[in-house]
């Protein structure tokens, strides 16, 4: 679980600087319904159907550590974006 946690995390971080939080949610969730279809494809829909209480449960939980990562790196890509502003605003040379 930590593991999943971590990359969930660096998932979040690496998503922030390409997609918009809505795209990066909705392809987060593709993957996981994907991997249901084919559950239910290759066992049959009730064992699918016994399956999503959990997927919702792991979108729950790895949600929120996606969430943690989106929120650091908007810190970081602003807190680099000040920081080349303000290293720009004094500048008088060329």
């Amino acid at each position: 679980m930590v593991l999943a946690a971590f990359l969930a995390a660096g998932l979040g971080y690496f998503l922030q600087g390409f997609l918009q939080l809505r795209n990066a949610l909705i392809s987060l969730t593709i993957v996981p319904a994907g991997l249901l279809a084919w559950v239910a494809t290759v066992y049959g829909f009730e064992k699918a159907a016994a399956d999503v209480p959990l997927l919702l449960l792991s979108l729950a939980l790895i949600g929120s550590f996606f969430g943690l990562g989106w929120w650091v790196g908007v810190r970081d890509a602003t807190r680099q974006s000040n920081r080349k502003l303000a290293l720009n605003t004094g500048s008088n040379h060329g």
